[in-house]
């Protein structure tokens, strides 16, 4: 039977041991528009993960493949990259749904504009605290010719037409491609912030050679290196002298695309994932709508880099959401700090109040009436966190209460007036105007124009 045109949806498994105990890796592929679950991944009889990579690998690894309806078999002309993440993220639940399997490490490899499936879902996990076990489990990512810049993406979908690479393609995918909608741009930006600010190990091989297409006089790069590349620390890039459609497919474990492949997994297997031991108390996470205000993201990150003491003041209107920039800021950098808190800080009454309930979760001990007290002195001893002062209008930690009397640690204000902005004790004041097209792009995603 030819996998070609026999649909295969969701995970499945292309090989596990026959002790389940014996595992010790998960490997995810993804393919990408007009792929195949089974069929991107081989070449002739030989489908490597299944064939290839657990002989090659130095411990037990169970090799799935993720299958969307991606233009092979045009059923669902309405998928967009959101519902695909979607499936994917509840196909690793179901596949990895006991807390061994979740604490397993995961390696993911993704061709081509999988990578967009597979980063849109690791950040839609990663704003839900259900979910961010998935992220914290990833021992790395490699992208195979995976287009990243959100510049790109139409160029890539004209060619992917142009030359005829898939057929039946879902048109909701297409047209965000050609658009280069908003949305793109954001999974760009969004996924680099957090596998940079992670350190996350990636990485992406790109293409070296024209790919032609179904009528002979058209050929073309598909994904150029200038794209397919994230530019981050993290990343090692290596370019392969196959095509667009060969880079995903090998004829033997002797193939060097293959060997290249298998060393940097084997790499990440060594590594293992980059845990976070953080401490987090926050109120809750941020909304899936969340557009980011990425400007803002970024200037907080560079305000807190370096040693010492820290106080950041995000000032602006009401109603721009300030206390979600906040939040989204604490959830994606706290695997840098021991403890990640949140206050409100609108009164007096308000910020002694969740400052007990942190003394109590915390688990301090004092007697009753300096709980207080013992968060400003735990605060002191400790030098790794971060402390959010929601809706601090009035100054009321700073002034008020003097708080907090240490040079450690990272603080966050969020404030509406900029009049004490220009306190001494603040590293930067950073204005947040809400940005009105990203608020009103969030409220067409909440209300679903």
């Amino acid at each position: 039977m030819n996998a070609n045109i026999v649909p295969v949806l969701g995970i499945h498994t292309l090989h596990t041991p026959g002790d389940a105990k014996e595992i010790a890796i998960d490997i995810v592929h993804i393919h990408g528009l007009g792929g195949h679950a089974i069929n991107t991944w081989s070449r002739g009889e030989i489908c490597w993960p299944r064939d290839l990579l657990p002989q090659a690998l130095p411990v037990v690894a169970r090799v799935l493949t993720f299958g969307y309806d991606a233009g092979r078999f045009g059923v669902n002309a309405n998928l967009d990259i959101e519902d695909a993440a979607l499936q994917l993220i509840s196909e690793l639940e179901r596949v990895r749904s006991t807390s061994e399997e979740r604490k397993r490490s995961f390696v993911a490899i993704a061709h081509s504009l999988g990578g967009i499936v597979l980063k849109k879902a690791l950040i839609m996990s990663n704003n839900k605290m259900s979910l961010r076990h998935i992220l914290g489990s990833l021992a790395g990512i490699i992208f195979l010719a995976t287009p990243h810049r959100g510049s790109a993406l139409a160029d890539v979908a004209d060619k992917f037409l142009r030359l005829n690479l898939v057929i039946g393609a879902p048109q909701k995918f297409i047209k965000s491609l050609r658009q280069n909608s908003q949305e793109l741009a954001s999974i760009a930006d969004d996924f680099r912030q957090i596998a940079d600010q992670r350190s996350l190990p990636i990485t992406s091989f790109y293409e070296l050679l024209p790919t032609r297409g179904r009528l002979i006089c058209f050929s073309d790069i598909v994904v150029y290196k200038e794209s397919a590349l994230l530019s981050i620390q993290s990343e090692n890039a290596l370019g392969v002298a196959l095509n667009h459609h060969e880079i995903c497919k090998y004829r033997d474990a002797n193939d060097s695309v293959f060997r290249d492949l298998v060393s940097r997994v084997r790499t990440f297997i060594e590594r293992g994932p980059i845990q976070s031991r953080a401490r987090v108390f926050l109120p809750w996470d941020t909304t899936q709508h969340f557009t980011g205000r990425r400007d803002c993201l970024q200037q907080i990150h560079e305000s807190f880099c370096g040693t010492g003491r820290r106080i950041v003041a995000l000032y602006g209107d009401g109603g721009m959401g300030k206390t979600e920039v906040s939040l989204k800021y604490a959830r994606e950098n706290e695997h840098h700090y021991d403890y990640v808190f949140f206050v409100d800080s609108a009164s007096v009454q308000s910020l002694e109040a969740d400052f007990i309930n942190l003394h109590d979760k915390v688990g301090l001990s004092s007697e009753k009436g300096r709980e207080f007290e013992e968060m400003k002195q735990f605060l002191l001893r400790e030098r790794h966190w971060l402390l959010v002062l929601d809706n601090d209008d009035d100054w009321v930690a700073l002034d008020q209460l003097r708080f907090p009397e240490t040079s450690n640690g990272h603080i966050l204000i969020t404030c509406r007036g900029r009049e004490h902005t220009s306190d001494p004790r603040i590293s930067r004041a950073i204005e947040d105007d809400g940005q009105l097209s990203e608020a009103r792009g969030l409220s067409a995603a909440i209300l679903g124009k």
